[in-house]
C-alpha cells in the first residue's frame, strides 16, 4: 500500500519484480538480464518510476526455502549492476519491502537502500478504521451494519494493512454480497394490513 501511495503523489509508473510475478516468464540467464536491464530502460524512458520488488529479502536470501519453485535468486547479479547505473537525473525510484528482513544475507542489502523506512503492523484503533475503510467500499451501510467490527478487528491482531485489504477483496465478492441482499430483503417484514 505504501508503494501505491508514493506512486499515486509521484504520478510514478510501477514496474513489479517480484520474483513471484516474473517466475516461468523468462527462464534462462539471457532472458532475465533481459527482462531487468527492460524495466530499468523503460523506467527510464517513462519517467517517474517506480522499481519494486516485494519480500526483497528472497532475492538476498541467505537460503532459499526448497518449496519455493519462483528462484528468487536469479535477478539478483543484474538488479546489482543495474542499480549501480542509476542516476538521481533518471527519476526512477528502487524500492523493496520485506516482512522478514533478517532472512537475508543482510551484508548485501542493506548497501543498496539509501533510506529504510520501519512500518510497524497498526494498532487495534488503526485496524478498526481500516476494516471500515475496506468493507464500506464493497457494502452498502444496511449491509455494513451486520458486521461485527470489534471482533474482527480484535481477531485480526497482528495483520498489516495490506493484509486486511486483500481479505476485503477476496472475501467480499459479487456473489456472496448478491446473496447478503437477498437475505436482507427477504427477512424484511412488511406490516400486515389491518381489516376493516
Amino acid at each position: 500500500m505504501l508503494v501505491n501511495a508514493i506512486a499515486t503523489m509521484t504520478g510514478a509508473q510501477i514496474f513489479n519484480l517480484t520474483p513471484r510475478n516474473t517466475a516461468e516468464q523468462f527462464v534462462g540467464k539471457s532472458n532475465v538480464s533481459k527482462m531487468v536491464h527492460m524495466a530499468f530502460k523503460v523506467g527510464r524512458a517513462h519517467c517517474p518510476a517506480i522499481i519494486y520488488i516485494d519480500n526483497i529479502e528472497m532475492v538476498f536470501a541467505k537460503k532459499v526455502p526448497k518449496d519455493d519453485t519462483t528462484d528468487p535468486k536469479r535477478i539478483k547479479k543484474d538488479l546489482l549492476k543495474s542499480l549501480k547505473n542509476l542516476s538521481p537525473s533518471d527519476r526512477v525510484i528502487f524500492i523493496g519491502t520485506s516482512y522478514k528482513p533478517w532472512e537475508a544475507d543482510v551484508k548485501a542489502l542493506v548497501p543498496i537502500f539509501d533510506k529504510h523506512i520501519y512500518v510497524p503492523k497498526p494498532d487495534y484503533a488503526s485496524r478498526s478504521l481500516l476494516w471500515k475503510e475496506f468493507i464500506c467500499q464493497k457494502v452498502t451501510h444496511e449491509q455494513a451494519s451486520l458486521i461485527d467490527l470489534p471482533s474482527i478487528t480484535r481477531i485480526s491482531q497482528g495483520l498489516t494493512s495490506g493484509a486486511i485489504k486483500l481479505i476485503c477483496d477476496r472475501v467480499l465478492t459479487e456473489r456472496r454480497l448478491k446473496n447478503v441482499t437477498e437475505c436482507l430483503n427477504n427477512s424484511i417484514v412488511k406490516p400486515t394490513e389491518q381489516k376493516a
